[in-house]
């Protein structure tokens, strides 16, 4: 099967791939991304696919203000590592 797929071509035929003339995009607000996030929350609703679905649902409350995160953010390990090298944190033998 392997020997049969390496031999078969790499674009599809009639270039399926490519798409007939230029095309414009209507200009991106939010309540375009709003109804297609919601096109594709029902889509895939409807499809039983629900990562999809929650992950939609989840970019529309972000939208409307819900999971908000007033906490600082959080460090990195490279950031408490720097601070402890510039606090001699880092000198301190350990007994053990």
């Amino acid at each position: 099967m392997l020997d049969r797929l390496d031999r078969a071509p790499h674009r599809a035929p009639g270039d399926a791939m490519s798409r007939p003339g230029p095309r414009r995009r209507a200009p991106v607000d939010a309540a375009s991304l709003m109804e297609d996030l919601e096109t594709i929350k029902r889509g895939a609703m409807a499809d039983s696919a629900w990562a999809p679905a929650i992950r939609a649902v989840e970019l529309q409350g972000r939208h409307i203000g819900l999971w908000r995160n007033d906490a600082p953010p959080q460090s990195s390990l490279a950031d408490l590592i720097n601070e402890a090298a510039a606090n001699g944190d880092g000198d301190r033998e350990q007994s053990g």
